[in-house]
């Protein structure tokens, strides 16, 4: 058991050795529960069995792990690989609505002045933001994405919340591969 390996903060690590094993228990680093594997096993155990089981015959070398076990506890945010194709299609999609409903909005600082027409124009660029907030929230899965909504009443509360949201679509669909200009993400690089 040259080659052990170990899920450590929800990460596959290692290759380590049985004595750098022990030597991590022995500090506490490591319990007996902590997620192990090496070849010959056919999926992930615990670090108890295979403790136990250490007086046997030595893997070969240049076995790879399989994926480690996904914790049921741990509720993490939705990366790129907790999205389809499509999802990750549909996040780029409304990323660019958001980001020409941005474009609107520095418009609508020239067209506030025009009689008559300035009002509602600037009213509807207003929903339009929102609207286009909402469905990317929405295709996102942010939990209360409505109070974004109404926080966008609010102009410098509006500009951080644009920000943390499109910036959050950027990181996951960079993270799936797709190129992400000033107006949002690629949808033509997800390919099937």
């Amino acid at each position: 058991m040259d080659a052990i390996y170990l899920v450590i903060g929800g990460q596959s690590k290692g290759p380590y050795t049985l004595a750098q094993v022990r030597e991590f228990l022995a500090k506490g680093e490591l319990s007996r529960e902590t997620p192990a594997w090496y070849e010959g096993l056919t999926e992930w155990t615990t670090l108890g069995p295979i403790l136990d089981a250490a007086g046997g015959p030595p893997p070969s070398a240049g076995a790879v792990p399989p994926p480690p076990p996904v914790p049921v506890t741990a509720a993490a945010p939705a990366g790129p690989g907790e999205f389809t194709k499509d999802q990750l299609r549909l996040i780029a999609k409304n990323q660019n609505l958001l980001m020409w409903a941005v474009l609107a909005g520095f418009g609508a600082f020239f067209i506030a002045h025009i009689p008559i027409l300035g009002l509602p124009l600037v009213l509807a660029i207003v929903v339009f933001e929102i609207y286009a907030l909402y469905q990317l929230g929405t295709a996102l899965r942010l939990p209360l994405v409505w109070l974004m909504c109404v926080g966008m009443f609010v102009p410098c509360v509006s500009l951080i919340i644009l920000l943390l949201v499109s910036g959050r679509a950027s990181k996951i669909l960079k993270a799936a591969g797709v190129r992400v200009g000033i107006m949002g993400g690629h949808a033509e690089d997800i390919k099937d």
